[in-house]
């Protein structure tokens, strides 16, 4: 178990909320792992989410599934937990598999069900008839010790465009200009280049790591530094 309270919620490029607390809790048997992650913003408004994981690893390969749920993703606008139509809730479920050696893990993840779908058009996507776009992403990341601290460095990518939505952007002549917004890119794009510093203390029996991130996405080129610390009580 741990608590993390991050300057910012950095996700795979992509900036989900501001100041947050994410705590998690773990269970280990054998080989197998149920995680549960939470994250809250300080503000009303701010995103939360719920992630149960289900892991497995043997030898140096792992695999596993995850169901992300967030505020203001469903279609109904009532952000309910327990609402799991693929069209209308706000989850997803995603599927991964990677390998690790040494210092060097691989990861590809793919969501393959829940709210993920692509729209061509708005009318589509009031009628909710998108197809379904198994946004992938691939992450290979490596962390190593120098200097009395320890490193992360990560990048990601995804293969091909992934699910979107269409938002109005303006107006012209009278007739609105729609965008399409997409989950990760609009084809294939590096979405994420990172390295994480990270300095490890004690306070008694509590381990509270200290960290410092530059997060960047060359894809919408755009950066972040955020900066944050865990708890982890044992």
């Amino acid at each position: 178990m741990h608590i993390d309270m991050l300057s910012s919620y950095m996700w795979r490029g992509t900036e989900k909320g501001g100041i947050c607390i994410q705590p998690t809790a773990e269970l280990k048997w054998m080989d197998a792992t149920l995680s549960v992650m939470g994250s809250t913003g300080l503000r009303k408004d701010d995103i939360k989410e719920i992630d149960v994981s289900l892991g497995y690893k043997w030898k140096i390969v792992n695999f596993g599934l995850k169901d992300y749920w967030q505020t203001g993703l469903d279609f109904d606008g009532n952000d309910l937990y327990f609402s799991f139509s693929p069209r209308r809730s706000g989850h997803r479920l995603e599927a991964n598999v990677g390998c690790t050696y040494d210092f060097l893990t691989v990861q590809a993840y793919t969501m393959v069900f829940g709210n993920d779908f692509k729209y061509k058009s708005m009318q589509e996507l009031s009628a909710r008839k998108g197809t379904r776009a198994f946004s992938t992403y691939i992450e290979a990341a490596a962390k190593f010790y120098w200097v009395g601290l320890d490193w992360d460095a990560n990048l990601g990518f995804t293969p091909f465009a992934g699910a979107n939505t269409i938002e109005q952007v303006g107006e012209r002549d009278g007739y609105p200009l729609m965008k399409k917004v997409y989950f990760y890119a609009d084809g294939p794009s590096i979405v994420r280049a990172s390295v994480r510093l990270t300095k490890n203390f004690e306070l008694g029996a509590l381990k509270c790591p200290v960290f410092a991130e530059l997060h960047t996405n060359p894809y919408m080129k755009t950066a972040n530094f955020m900066v944050g610390f865990s708890v982890i009580p044992f």
